[in-house]
């Protein structure tokens, strides 16, 4: 799904963030565009793909945001168990648990802390360590968790997810 349609519905018209509950409570009522609809990456009205905070869906992309709807109260911490997961990722029964998921295709997303070092993500320094912390606190992020790899090593053990951030294929690894 398209972190960008929903992103530009909840954010009050300005780049300066949203709540991972406004998220969940939008793609519970209205739904959310899949990426082969609505590219996440495009040159747009503004030009610059990394400009994308502003991007607005066209008619057709609108048309197929109810097919992809969550339930009602999905965004309940309580919520439908079947569709909705919160996971205490440092708990290893619950960490193989998301894994599963991840291989049936699931997708998830996740709040992290994020410091300086964030910024400064790319092809080769692409592995965020989660009990280290390097800079000056700049505050919460949500990213998408796509995938895992079991046999990185990362600070924090044996392991890693793949995560797909939504500030366009200048940062990280491409995006």
């Amino acid at each position: 799904m398209n972190p960008t349609f929903t992103y530009n519905l909840i954010n009050y018209g300005t780049d300066s963030g949203s709540y991972m509950l406004d998220a969940m409570n939008l793609i519970s009522t209205i739904g959310a565009v899949p990426l082969n609809v609505f590219p996440l990456f495009v040159h747009g009205p503004y030009g610059d793909p990394d400009n994308y905070a502003w991007l607005w869906p066209n008619d057709t992309q609108w048309r197929s945001a109810p097919y992809n709807r969550g339930v009602d109260g999905m965004a309940s911490p309580v919520g439908y168990p079947w569709d909705i997961y919160m996971l205490d990722l440092m708990n290893s029964t619950q960490f193989t648990y998301l894994k599963g998921l991840l291989a049936y295709g699931y997708v998830a997303y996740t709040g992290i802390n994020v410091y300086d070092e964030f910024y400064g993500f790319n092809s080769t320094h692409n592995v965020y360590a989660l009990n280290q912390t390097r800079g000056n606190y700049e505050g919460g992020h949500a990213v998408t968790i796509v995938g895992y790899d079991d046999t990185i090593q990362t600070p924090d053990g044996q392991g890693a997810l793949l995560l797909l951030n939504s500030w366009g294929e200048s940062w990280g690894d491409n995006g």
